[in-house]
């Protein structure tokens, strides 16, 4: 701690330190401004009456100031983020702690907006660095959910305990509930669980379930410090399959389960895991979760690569596996019985890399991958095993140097060793090459890639025409320059010699100030006489063009506006459209938002929220007390 006064006495012996007159302490970013400062060196500890604090982004004055270690203890705090003589908001508390680079806490605390008391809670806390607002107000409309109103609230505790619960009102949906919690014994043990309960008024009105959830869950503990030897859980469940389409969430309503892992590293090259998994999938007819698999369990075991002795460039893994499934499963009201099934697996490898010849360079691998099934365990006989060779080889050219011009040409083949009746081209399950040819020179960039499918004889074929063994080429290039970027991408069709789908993008942005206004637009075509092979279809349907637009401007420093709009040029219709108006307001950021979706559906959102963070510097000082005193007023 550095310590600025106008007279200071010192015991050495014990370790005490009296401060008087302009007092400044100083100590990783927290400045404490008082005038008589009582500070024991050697305990850590420090006592003061009417304080002021910086710990940025914080600016706090207090009664009493009492430090223990890195924990200060502040009397009737009055605390902000706000560096203008009058705040904006600011906040009166009972008593508030600050731990040192880790997290702000109080309790009994008020919140104003200027003078006008607007909220009370009895226990609030924040991280030190403000990345992470303590509360969220979002009001908006949508013709789905009605008038809608979000009212959320923070505790963190520190970097591995985090907590969060919101309320929102919908006028169409009903209450929901939402929490959200993030917790750590330490950094080897840690989990987080996000959940939500909604009252749906529309189901309860229909006589269906009203109450609609969803729960999502993980926690992974390490049993050694470098994280070798860990287990972990997860658990995914939700209430019906329509959360996506009235809810908007963003999860995959059609399966929920649940699993747990175990996974250990011996030495350096020998892990061995354990897997277990239950699920259950939406049954389509009754419109309810049933089993679908049960995997009890997974073994498996990996060594990866060790290099082969006495050839220079040569490595050698493998891996093994046994998995036991539950199969008596209930699809669409069909009963599959009660019965497990058995898999194994033995895959070992070889790979090569040969030290660079000229501007080319070649690495290659082989496998030979082993499977053992048993597809219903009361059955006679052992099963079936089922082998296959798996080779590639990749050739890298730097035709120029400078990155100018690379091609890249990678040849990959499978083949089934075990022969059966209905077996197609003697086993051969691949054999195709890919090629790729890349480059740029300054501001211009370019890529071209293809596949070039060697596997069917010309006579399955389409037309027997040699050219449909190319998937759709692939084109992208980039034209940057320090003001505008113009992109291209494009899919082409080499055997109907005509374009799949282009993109074209231009966005540019102010000259003098790069946050003033940017300019966006994107035209993009889909050709829909063809398929996404790049094959004519049977049955086409009209083209597609579309053109999109989205517009940014700074009205002043605290005024933003944006646009984006989609327009349908075959059809002449706007498709989606967007309008947004943002609000700086020092400490404080407004949002509200007007759109209209593709389906139709228009919303309408205002959210508001602390994002100022000031940067305080403080360099030789003439005077040890500073102007902040006057930042926080009663």
């Amino acid at each position: 701690m550095e310590i600025f006064c106008d007279s200071i006495y010192v015991n050495v012996e014990e370790g005490d330190v009296s401060a008087q007159g302009n007092v400044l302490a100083r100590e990783q970013g927290t400045r404490i401004y008082t005038e008589k400062l009582y500070y024991n060196y050697k305990k850590e500890e420090a006592y003061t009456k009417e304080a002021h604090v910086i710990s940025p982004p914080w600016i706090v004055k207090g009664k009493k100031l009492k430090r223990e270690g890195k924990k200060l203890e502040l009397e009737s705090p009055v605390f902000t983020t706000c560096d203008r003589p009058t705040p904006h908001y600011r906040m009166e508390a009972s008593m508030i702690y600050l731990y040192e680079n880790e997290r702000v806490e109080a309790w009994h605390t008020r919140v104003y907006l200027g003078n006008i008391p607007v909220m009370y809670w009895p226990y609030y806390t924040q991280p030190v660095d403000g990345s992470k607002d303590p509360f969220e107000v979002k009001l908006g409309w949508n013709e789905v959910k009605g008038f809608f109103a979000t009212l959320g609230y923070m505790l963190y505790f520190n970097q591995y305990n985090e907590w969060k619960a919101s309320y929102s009102f919908m006028e169409q949906l009903g209450n929901r509930f939402d929490l959200d919690i993030k917790y750590g014994f330490s950094k080897e043990s840690a989990g987080h669980f996000v959940g939500f309960y909604n009252h749906d008024k529309v189901k309860e009105a229909a006589g269906d379930p009203a109450g609609r959830w969803q729960i999502t869950y993980n926690h992974m503990h390490n049993f050694s410090d470098d994280g070798k030897t860990r287990a972990g859980i997860n658990i995914s469940a939700l209430s019906d399959v329509d959360l996506n389409k009235d809810l908007y969430e963003t999860t995959n309503v059609f399966e929920q389960w649940g699993d747990a892992s175990f996974n250990t590293t011996i030495g350096t090259n020998h892990t061995f895991s354990v897997y277990v998994k239950d699920s259950e999938q939406i049954n389509t007819v009754t419109a309810k979760y049933e089993a679908r698999s049960r995997v009890l369990p997974k073994v498996s075991y990996t060594m990866t690569s060790v290099p082969v002795p006495f050839i220079k460039g040569m490595y050698y893994n493998h891996t093994a596996g046994l998995t036991r499934n539950y199969e008596g499963t209930i699809t669409n009201t069909v009963d599959r019985g009660d019965y497990y099934s058995y898999s194994g697996s033995f895959a070992p490898r070889i790979t090569m890399s040969f030290p660079k010849t000229g501007f080319a360079t070649l690495s290659g691998n082989a496998d030979l991958s082993s499977g053992w099934t048993k597809h219903n365990e009361n059955d006679d006989g052992w099963g079936e095993v089922i082998s296959t060779v798996n080779t590639s080889e990749t050739l890298n050219m730097e035709i120029m140097t400078g990155g100018r011009l690379n091609a890249s040409v990678i040849h990959g083949y499978t083949k089934q060793l075990d022969k059966f009746e209905d077996l197609q081209y003697d086993g051969i399950t691949k054999n195709s090459i890919s090629l790729s040819l890349s480059g740029g020179y300054g501001i211009f960039d370019f890529r071209l890639s293809t596949l070039y499918d060697m596997k069917a004889p010309n006579s399955e074929l389409l037309d027997k025409n040699d050219m449909a063994r190319f998937s759709l080429l692939s084109i992208t290039s980039n034209l940057r320059h320090s003001r505008f970027l113009l992109t291209f991408s494009s899919f082409y069709s080499l055997f109907s010699n005509q374009l799949k789908s282009f993109a074209l993008t231009f966005s540019t942005n102010s000259v003098d100030k790069a946050d003033l206004w940017s300019i966006k637009a994107t035209t993009s075509y889909t050709n829909n006489l063809m398929d996404a092979s790049g094959f004519p279809l049977a049955a086409p349907t009209d083209d597609a063009i579309s053109f999109i637009t989205s517009f940014t401007f700074k009205l002043t420093d605290e005024f933003d506006i944006g646009i984006s709009r989609e327009y349908d040029l075959k059809n002449k219709d706007l498709k989606t459209h967007n309008y947004n108006v943002t609000w700086h307001l020092h400490c404080w950021e407004a949002q509200f938002n007007w759109s209209e979706r593709s389906d139709g559906v228009r919303n309408i959102f205002f959210t508001a929220y602390i994002t100022a963070i000031p940067d305080f510097k403080i360099s030789k000082p003439s005077t040890a007390t500073p102007d902040f005193q006057q930042f926080i007023g009663y």
